[in-house]
């Protein structure tokens, strides 16, 4: 029988409107929900709420495994609403203080939730287990979820919950948490249900209430269910009284004959279709230095740009020249790599200035540049990484370029809203409806050691290169040894999303405000919640088939000869709804050769996605394994 109690509440919220022998009107909506895993009665029961045009909400806890997601599936082609409510059934208050917000999610929330979304399974509710809920709990999870439910009732004459009578139907909308009434379930509560059936008719209300299993005629039943019989003198009352006997997914936004339910919701995942060419280019290693950090920029339209370094290998990080080529075949062929004179090394104070700087294209403004930094070396070990008489050591720069002839201009200082030690203008950035550009940025504040931070900053264009619009809100994890850095940016509908490196895991957030402010960061993991396996490397977004996808290096079984595990580079569709990565997607972009991935770059050209790596053959013997410093080109779409 349903729990659920009559309390002075509900009867003042139905009393007000005064007595009704019969319904002036067909309105109100009654939303009967079924809790745990009693799949067999549940569908044994289907052609019960066909008789009266009904329609319920069946809560599912534990594993979405082949039983359940056959029941869920019958459910909802008979129009029925299908919810989750939990994996382990555990209170949320509970699970959350103990997990944390992460934690929680991704133990309680993600192993069912991401499993419906790759089988294409409607969900858009949830129901707290027990009813343990705060404020915080409704927030995190109306991130996940349409709709809530929670319940209030007595037990052994004490009541429990939030007590709230039932709700006019024109605030469905503004009632995201919707509290089911429950209780002691005393023997008359079907009749006291059915009897209140006029009343929620002609105050046009919705009262939700809920039970558990629905058992067979003639069987005893506990308090926590509900006979057959009982079930359908309820059913009868109400399409007697005219009210509708609707699921959570049916809830109106005003009227409840005619509004349907705004999907509030995102789209089950769906699969992208991705094609894809790889290219390996410029081989050649003379044991001394080796190319590094390619950057590629295209306009779509044939010409395209794709710098490099060299690295010394007996050094760490030390850098020495920076080159370019050029196609005007959309990538297919490639002029030799000229140095740029441009970005020669000078000597500031006794230290070697090197400069270096990733090709940039702006299709809004039809304009190719390219944005890096000038890093400090007192010797040719490891980069200077002090911060003497206000000099920074990491200075961004903007650098002009010339398309035609293929070659850098000039460099100046970029522009940077924040006091630093370092900064650098790192990875994918993105082009505002304006033309503004959105960048983002690795940094050392003053003072922080080697605490990196992250940070969006919006440019315009000017005579003299970019001029700052507004600076974001910097991405700060100072917990994490070396804090965060190396960030790059997609936008994927109206959200912004950033992928981030540390020394611990890869990391990435949202932005709902265009990429100025982001969310809590989050480990990439797996939609199981399980961590990807990625660290202390880069990450990079690719917009391909229709989707997004993440591109990372990670440990496997087979690349512990690899430095880091950085490589081969895997490529992964990104699930905004669980926000996870799909592992059935995943597929080895760039193979792995003994040398290192890690160091890379992608471009978008607004149909096809470019990445483009270096074979890193640092420490030296990687070349054993078929490595021979290539520069690798992928074009995904």
């Amino acid at each position: 029988m349903f729990r659920f109690s009559l309390l002075a509440a509900a009867v003042a919220a139905l009393s007000a409107h005064g007595a009704v022998d019969a319904p002036a009107a067909t309105a109100g909506a009654l939303c009967l929900t079924f809790d745990d895993r009693n799949f067999d009665t549940w569908e044994r029961c289907i052609p019960l709420f066909e008789k009266y045009g009904a329609h319920a909400t069946f809560f599912v806890c534990g594993p979405i495994d082949a039983r359940a997601e056959s029941c869920m599936r019958k459910l909802s082609a008979a129009g029925h609403s299908i919810g989750l409510h939990g994996l382990k059934h555990q209170k949320a208050t509970d699970a959350l203080a103990r997990l944390g917000e992460e934690g929680y999610i991704r133990e309680e929330i993600l192993p069912q939730l991401s499993v419906c979304r790759e089988k294409g399974l409607d969900v858009r509710s949830f129901a707290y287990p027990m009813s343990a809920r705060t404020a915080e709990t409704d927030a995190l999870l109306l991130r996940h979820f349409a709709r809530l439910r929670a319940g209030w009732g007595e037990v052994d004459g004490k009541s429990w919950g939030e007590k709230t009578p039932p709700f006019h139907v024109g605030e469905s909308v503004s009632r995201p948490v919707v509290v089911a009434q429950c209780g002691t379930n005393p023997a008359d509560m079907p009749e006291r249900i059915a009897a209140m059936m006029p009343q929620i008719a002609v105050s046009n209300l919705v009262l939700a209430v809920y039970a558990h299993d629905i058992e067979a005629k003639g069987r005893r039943h506990n308090l926590h269910n509900i006979s057959e019989e009982n079930l359908e003198k309820v059913l009868s009352a109400a399409k007697e009284a005219g009210v509708k006997v609707v699921g959570f997914d049916e809830l109106p936004g005003g009227n409840i004959s005619s509004t349907p339910f705004e999907k509030t919701h995102l789209a089950p995942f769906k699969k992208a279709q991705v094609n894809f060419t790889r290219q390996r280019i410029f081989p050649g290693f003379d044991g001394r230095l080796c190319k590094i950090q390619p950057s590629v920029a295209t306009d779509g339209k044939g010409t395209a740009l794709l710098g490099f370094q060299k690295l010394l290998l007996t050094g760490s990080d030390v850098f020495y020249g920076q080159f370019l080529s050029k196609s005007v075949d959309g990538g297919k062929t490639w002029s030799e790599p000229v140095e740029q004179t441009a970005l020669a090394d000078t000597v500031e104070n006794g230290l070697r200035a090197a400069r270096y700087a990733t090709v940039r294209y702006s299709r809004a403004h039809g304009k190719w540049f390219a944005l890096g930094m000038k890093q400090l070396y007192e010797n040719d070990k490891v980069p200077f990484q002090k911060y003497v008489d206000g000099r920074p050591y990491g200075t961004p720069i903007y650098v002009s370029v010339d398309v035609e002839k293929g070659c850098f201009v000039d460099s100046k200082t970029l522009a940077f809203p924040f006091e630093y030690e370092m900064a650098l203008p790192f990875g994918q950035m993105l082009e505002c409806d304006d033309g503004d550009l959105l960048a983002c940025f690795y940094f050392r504040p003053v003072g922080a050691g080697k605490k990196g931070r992250c940070v969006t900053v919006r440019y315009a264009f000017d005579e003299d290169g970019l001029r700052v619009v507004k600076a974001g809100t910097p991405v700060v994890r100072d917990d994490l040894v070396r804090g965060v850095g190396e960030p790059s940016l997609a936008r994927l509908g109206d959200k912004v999303y950033m992928t981030l490196r540390s020394d611990e895991m890869g990391l990435w957030c949202v932005s709902d405000d265009g990429g100025m402010t982001f969310s809590k960061l989050r480990p990439w993991t797996w939609t199981d919640g399980k961590m990807i396996g990625n660290k202390n490397t880069q990450q990079h977004w690719m917009t391909c088939g229709g989707g997004l996808f993440l591109a990372y290096t990670r440990e496997d079984a087979a690349n512990g000869h690899v430095f880091r595990n950085r490589a081969p580079i895997y490529m992964a569709q990104f699930d905004p709804g669980c926000g996870a990565l799909v592992r059935e997607t995943e597929f080895p972009l760039v193979p792995e050769l003994g040398a290192r991935l890690g160091n890379f770059c992608v471009d978008f050209t607004g149909r096809e996605s470019w990445l483009v790596t270096a074979e890193w053959m640092q420490p030296l013997g990687c070349e054993k394994y078929g490595s021979d410093n290539s520069i690798w080109l992928i074009r995904a779409k």
